[in-house]
């Protein structure tokens, strides 16, 4: 399944911060070798803020919401993102070379 990664995964957890200063975002990413064409899915994207500030700097980001209004109106903002609100359709994708997890206070089995 995509969601898996040969490569480097890390936890953000920091950025869960609302205000989180884009100066210190870029180090986070940067100083752990996340550059210009990483794979990146933001789980719990909503309205796709992260996946926006990513993409703009180079990386290739999307995004994951099971809210469904949260999805349309992050695609409605960056229609040149990817964004998914089911686990199905994202089977086939390819691995990401992080995957942030915000914005999630329990998790279902």
């Amino acid at each position: 399944m995509g969601w898996n990664s040969p490569g480097l995964s890390i936890y953000l957890p920091s950025i869960v911060r609302p205000n989180l200063p884009k100066h210190i975002v870029r180090n986070i990413l940067f100083s752990n070798g996340l550059g210009i064409g990483s794979r990146i899915l933001d789980v719990g994207c909503g309205d796709g803020q992260l996946v926006r500030f990513l993409r703009r700097l180079g990386l290739d980001a999307e995004g994951f919401d099971d809210e469904l209004g949260s999805v349309v109106t992050a695609e409605e903002s960056a229609p040149q993102a990817t964004f998914h609100s089911d686990v199905d359709s994202m089977a086939d994708v390819e691995p990401f070379d992080c995957i942030v997890v915000r914005r999630q206070s329990a998790y279902d089995n």
